[in-house]
């Protein structure tokens, strides 16, 4: 068996060098994804929240809204609706 050549421990780390930035990327946007997911749990459970909360007319349907932000900063100025309408 003959030793590896000298280009292909080169190639190994060429492939590395493309391999991580690649992989942040992936964890960036998968991160995000979380965040989204997050927020709208958090606004929807303060539109149940509200919902619960109100009393209105008899014989009038309330609507509810309720918004989140996205957090971190690829999610700044974003934000999540929840929205709910309490029939009598």
């Amino acid at each position: 068996m003959s030793p590896p050549r000298r280009h292909q421990a080169g190639q190994g780390v060429l492939e590395m060098l493309v391999a991580l930035p690649v992989l942040a990327l992936v964890a960036a946007l998968a991160w995000q994804v979380v965040a989204v997911a997050w927020a709208g749990v958090r606004a929807e459970e303060a539109v149940r929240a509200a919902a619960l909360d109100a009393a209105g007319p008899p014989g009038r349907p309330l609507r509810l809204e309720r918004a989140a932000s996205v957090p971190g900063p690829l999610g700044a100025g974003h934000r999540v609706v929840a929205r709910a309408v309490v029939l009598p």
